[in-house]
C-alpha cells in the first residue's frame, strides 16, 4: 500500500497502482486491479543527496480521452511542486518528504494504460510517523539507522538558574547570570532545529558556549538532566 497525503487529483476510481493496495489521503479510497503477470511497480534509488521514489499507476478511464484527461490533471501535479507526505507501506511507519517532478505519458493504444510517477526528495530520510518520547533518564532503544537528534520538553518544578542535558558524550548547558527558567514554564529544546524556547521565546542566549546538541545513535541511548520529555521520530536511510 502507498498513500500520498497532500494535493493529488482526486478521479473517482480510475487512479490506480499496479499490483498495490493504494490509499490516497485524507479520505479517498481507492483499490487497485492485478495484472495477470505483472508485479506492482514501486521502486527507490538514492543518489547522492536525494532520494528518487518512483511508483507506476495504472489508469482505468475506460477510453483514451479519459485517460488523456486524467494524464494531463498529473501533469499538472508535477508541475506545482506541491510538497507532500509519501508514506510506503511495504516500509512500515514511515514516510518521505518529496515532490512530485515528474510523470510518463502512457501508450493510449493500450486498454489499461500506465503512468509513471517520480518524486524527487531532497532530504534522503525516512522518518516513522508515530512520534516516540521517554521520560529524561529512562533507558531507549532507538530503533531508527540514522542518528536523531531529539526534542526535550521541560517544565521545572522551581526556578532555576542553571541546567543541563547530557547523551553521554555531549552536554548542552542552559546558564546565564541574567536568565532563570521559572517554575511552571515548557521549555522546549529542539536538537534538530537548534533551537531553544521558554514558553515559546528564544532563550538560545542563554545556552553555553561549551554546549553540543544532543543525539541519540541506534541501540540503547539515555539522556540525563533534571527533568522533561524526550521526544523523537526513528530516522532511516
Amino acid at each position: 500500500m502507498m498513500r500520498l497525503n497532500g494535493v493529488y487529483p482526486a478521479y473517482d476510481d480510475s487512479i490506480l497502482l499496479v499490483g498495490l493496495q493504494n490509499k490516497i489521503l485524507p479520505n479517498i479510497n481507492y483499490t487497485s486491479q492485478k495484472i495477470p503477470g505483472q508485479q506492482g511497480i514501486i521502486g527507490i534509488s538514492k543518489t547522492h543527496d536525494e532520494r528518487i521514489i518512483i511508483p507506476t499507476y495504472q489508469l482505468n478511464g475506460k477510453t483514451e480521452e479519459k485517460n488523456m484527461e486524467l494524464t494531463a490533471a498529473l501533469a499538472l501535479w508535477a508541475e506545482s511542486n506541491t510538497a507532500g507526505q509519501i508514506v510506503l507501506d511495504k516500509m512500515p511507519d514511515r514516510f518521505y518528504m518529496g515532490i512530485l517532478t515528474n510523470t510518463t505519458d502512457p501508450e493510449y493504444t493500450e486498454d489499461w494504460p500506465e503512468v509513471t510517477l517520480t518524486f524527487t526528495c531532497a532530504n534522503p530520510y525516512a522518518y516513522s510517523i508515530a512520534q516516540h518520547s521517554a521520560a529524561v533518564g529512562d533507558v531507549i532503544d532507538y530503533q531508527g539507522t540514522v542518528a536523531v537528534y531529539p526534542m526535550i520538553v521541560f517544565t521545572p518544578e522551581s526556578d532555576l538558574t542553571s541546567a543541563q542535558w547530557s547523551d553521554g558524550t555531549r552536554t548542552l548547558i542552559i546558564n546565564d547570570a541574567d536568565y532563570t527558567m521559572q517554575a511552571g514554564h515548557k521549555i522546549v529544546i529542539d536538537c534538530a532545529n537548534r533551537l531553544i524556547t521558554d514558553n515559546g521565546v528564544s532563550i538560545m542566549a542563554y545556552k553555553t558556549l561549551l554546549s553540543d546538541w544532543l543525539y541519540m545513535a541506534r541501540g540503547i541511548n539515555t539522556i540525563t538532566g533534571p527533568g522533561g520529555t524526550v521526544k523523537w521520530r526513528n530516522v532511516y536511510l
